[in-house]
Formats: C-alpha cells, structure tokens, sequence
C-alpha cells in the first residue's frame, strides 16, 4: 500500500490514499513503511 501526500494551505503535508489531493495535483507517492 502506498500513502499519497500534499502541502495544504499551512504548508503541513496531508496523507491521503488518493492518487490525486483536494488541489488537484499529482501527490508524491509515499511507502507505508517509511511513514511508521
């Protein structure tokens, strides 16, 4: 599984499962792994 992240408003990275975010733009992919 891998986690998808984008910078909101705050510039605070968002994790979502999504390939794409809330802006519309292409989220860097993220493995699970690596975030626990």
């Amino acid at each position: 599984m891998f986690l998808q992240y984008y910078l909101n408003e705050q510039g605070d990275r968002v994790y979502t499962l999504k390939m794409t975010n809330t802006l519309d733009t292409e989220s860097p992919s993220r493995n699970a792994s690596r975030c626990s």
